[in-house]
């Protein structure tokens, strides 16, 4: 009898230590998803400014002649696809790989951020025509240098075109699929 009582007490105080383990993950979690967040916003602020300008120059303009906005024959689209690192995140990769798998030809380049989008689309036959590039680790500087010769590539006629696909965040329930034409 006492054996039984001594194991009972054992495990609540097992699972009570498992709890607050969780409880501290959990306001790890959180403290993080608000830091990031708050990032988010402010760069989506940022950059809806910039695009509304720049639009609104181009508009305003007659006389600007930019040899990235002049007609390209080429039919060939490169295609940039951002997807996570880590599993366990639901249809936040899947909805956005599989909307892109829509949009893309198999035989256009393909550069993936993320390991999830490179291992999907590599599997399928796309021409993924980057190394791996960690999501976590993606800098200014690594994207201005992709873009840089993505860039040269239009102005050589090797590709017609630039576009984006990325998972759009509404909420911490709602995500979804966009593309972005640059």
């Amino acid at each position: 009898m006492a054996q039984n009582r001594q194991a009972l007490k054992s495990r609540i105080r097992s699972t009570q230590a498992t709890m607050k383990i969780t409880s501290a993950m959990e306001l790890m979690s959180n403290s993080k998803l608000q830091r990031q967040r708050s990032m988010m916003e402010k760069n989506r602020e940022y950059s809806t400014t910039l695009l509304k300008t720049l639009h609104h120059i181009l508009s305003e303009s007659d006389q600007v002649e930019n040899k990235y906005l002049l007609n390209n024959d080429s039919k060939t689209v490169l295609t940039i696809v951002f997807s996570s690192d880590l599993g366990l995140c639901g249809g936040y990769n899947v909805n956005m790989l599989r909307y892109a798998s829509t949009l893309m030809k198999k035989e256009d380049p393909i550069i993936v951020i993320g390991s999830k989008g490179r291992s999907w689309l590599s599997s399928r036959g796309y021409n993924v025509v980057n190394e791996y590039i960690d999501s976590d680790a993606f800098d200014y500087v690594e994207a201005s240098n992709m873009i840089d010769k993505a860039l040269q590539q239009v102005l050589s006629k090797e590709i017609g075109k630039i576009q984006v696909v990325y998972t759009y965040f509404k909420n911490t329930v709602t995500f979804e699929p966009k593309l972005e034409v640059l």
